[in-house]
């Protein structure tokens, strides 16, 4: 069993009044990357009973804050950057065979990441900005999460489940918060960020002259959020007011058994609500252990049903049909012409997909 609980703080916020006849600079930050893990692996044979289990469990908390959360005067720049770069990977995995017996063998494996990661720029709420000339507001993150759960099994019975659950709640903010109008030169606010989450789940059951039971279960839930938003009137005075939020969010999960991917209705281990039903139990379990950590939970997006596809797509703008002028009713038209289009056919373009198969 390995269980890894990290909180990462990177904090440059200014509380207290500053006044200044230059430039103000905050900035939480680092060159190198963060890079966190849990790793487990079990594996045990040589007898008629062979059982083995491997569970790794990766909790990360991730704050990095540069915020101006006092009032400032000064006759310069005011600039707040924060950013934040991180690898995680959990993985509970099987050490040759796994659990191997020459009459039952059992081989189960565990995998839970628990990612929390905020990185903030900004001007806090009720904030006083004076005299500043350019302001640059400026948070960029990056953070990727796998979490691999394989397990192995043989024997005359052989039972193989593998259980790889992440919960990614990352975000990322270039704000102006709540208050008076504030008169600036300009304002540049910027959020960027790639996220991504994975999960993978195999259970491999081999032999089973009796009963070969192989059980994967994935689950991949991502939070990602990039905001660069102001609460408060902005007035620029020598240049312009740009905000900017970017996020490029990947969510996946795979999983792979050697047998029917879930237990038969019939069959007394099987959960009662099915694979929905094993799907929120799950879920709950991580929710409990992301409370247990102080970490953020699931959120209250519904998970796909099992034997799903949804989809969301949209149609580019460019390629939508203008908008018919309001000056009055359209004159007839020739029935050939009319059959013919008047522009070409768009193509959606989709936005995300989600899949749940249950066989």
């Amino acid at each position: 069993m390995a269980v890894t609980v990290a909180h990462l703080v990177k904090d440059a916020t200014v509380r207290g009044t500053v006044t200044t006849s230059g430039s103000l600079s905050t900035s939480a930050a680092g060159a190198a990357a963060n890079t966190f893990g849990a790793k487990a692996t079990s594996g045990a044979g040589g007898g008629d009973l062979g059982i083995a289990g491997s569970i790794a469990i990766l909790v990360v908390t991730i704050d990095a804050d540069a915020r101006i959360l006092g009032p400032v005067t000064l006759a310069g720049a005011l600039t707040s950057t924060a950013s934040s770069t991180s690898t995680t990977t959990t993985e509970a995995l099987p050490d040759d065979d796994g659990g191997a017996g020459s009459d039952l063998g059992i081989g189960a494996s565990f995998a839970l990441s628990i990612i929390d990661d905020s990185v903030l720029a900004g001007v806090g709420d009720g904030v006083l900005v004076t005299g500043a000339t350019v302001v640059t507001l400026d948070a960029d993150q990056s953070h990727t999460s796998t979490t691999t759960a394989k397990t192995g099994a043989a024997g005359t019975t052989a039972v193989a489940p593998g259980i790889g659950i992440v919960i990614s709640n990352v975000t990322v903010s270039a704000s102006f918060g709540t208050g008076g109008t504030t008169s600036l030169g300009s304002v540049v606010a910027t959020a960027d960020q790639v996220a991504g989450a994975a999960a993978v789940a195999a259970g491999d059951a081999e032999g089973g002259s009796s009963a070969a039971v192989g059980i994967a279960f994935a689950l991949a839930i991502g939070n990602h959020t990039a905001r660069a938003v102001t609460g408060r009137a902005l007035t620029a005075t020598t240049g312009g007011i740009s905000f900017h939020a970017a996020s490029e969010s990947s969510v996946t999960t795979e999983a792979q058994a050697s047998a029917a991917g879930a237990p038969e209705e019939s069959d007394p281990n099987a959960n009662p609500g099915g694979v929905d039903g094993e799907t929120a139990d799950q879920r709950g379990f991580a929710d409990q252990r992301a409370a247990d950590a102080g970490a953020a939970n699931s959120g209250s997006a519904e998970a796909p049903a099992a034997g799903t596809s949804q989809r969301s797509c949209w149609t580019p703008w460019a390629s939508r049909p203008p908008p018919r002028a309001r000056t009055g009713r359209r004159p007839p038209q020739p029935a050939a012409r009319r059959s013919a289009p008047r522009w070409p056919s768009p193509t959606p373009t989709c936005c995300w997909t989600r899949r749940s198969t249950h066989r």
